[in-house]
Parts: structure tokens; sequence; C-alpha cells
């Protein structure tokens, strides 16, 4: 923590994590998850494929090219999860939900609680 150099600035926290208690902590919160679930089970998954495969020479060496590959693999995917709008499939997933469910409200509960006769209920 450093104290801000100009006046109008202020004071900035960094909070950093080594995997094990970011796994630690992602364990804990997932159940309470909705929307970022996904992410939390793919850097779940990240943290145990990054403990298989260590790097040659220690923690300074190289990581092997297949390993790489699979790094960027996620990179992707995360980026993928994190992206903003629409994404490929959005509108069909949504047209199926939509087209299967139930109208709010039936015919027969319109008339109902309207008093109509059948011939003047009319679905739109």
């Amino acid at each position: 923590m450093s104290t801000p150099t100009r006046p109008k600035n202020r004071q900035a926290y960094k909070l950093t994590w080594n995997s094990r208690k970011a796994e630690r902590i992602l364990h804990l919160v997932e159940p309470y998850l909705i929307l970022k679930r996904p992410q939390c089970q793919l850097l779940l998954e990240f943290i145990e494929q990054r403990q298989k495969n260590r790097r040659l020479g220690g923690s300074t060496g190289q990581l092997a090219p297949g390993v790489i590959a699979i790094r960027d693999e996620f990179h992707r995917r995360l980026k993928e999860l994190n992206r903003k709008g629409p994404r490929e499939g959005d509108a069909r997933a949504l047209f199926e939900l939509l087209s299967s469910r139930k109208p709010a409200l039936q015919p027969q509960t319109l008339k109902t609680i309207n008093g109509l006769e059948p011939a003047e209920v009319s679905q739109t």
C-alpha cells in the first residue's frame, strides 16, 4: 500500500491470491453464484489442470508447448464467458424458451375474470 503522490489521488489497494487461496475462496462462493458460476467452474478446472502440469525445471522453468495450448484454450473460454452482448445461439434458445411456455392467462381464465362469453374471448 502506498500513499498517493498527488493530492487528488486516492489511496489504492490491491488484493492478490495464490492459486491455493483462490481455490478455497472459489469453492466457498460457488454455491452462491448464479451468473458467474460458469466462470468459477472454469477457474477451478484451470487450477486443477495447472497443478497437474508443473513447469519444466522448477517454478521459473518453461512450460511445455502442449501446456501452453491448454492454457490458451482456458483463456479463450473465459473471455467468451465474460463477453458482453448476445452470443451465437442466444436468439434461438430464447425463442425455444418462450415458445415452450404457456401463456400467462389462459382464455378460460380471461372468461372467468372478465365475465365474457367464450365467443368474445380471443387469443392474441
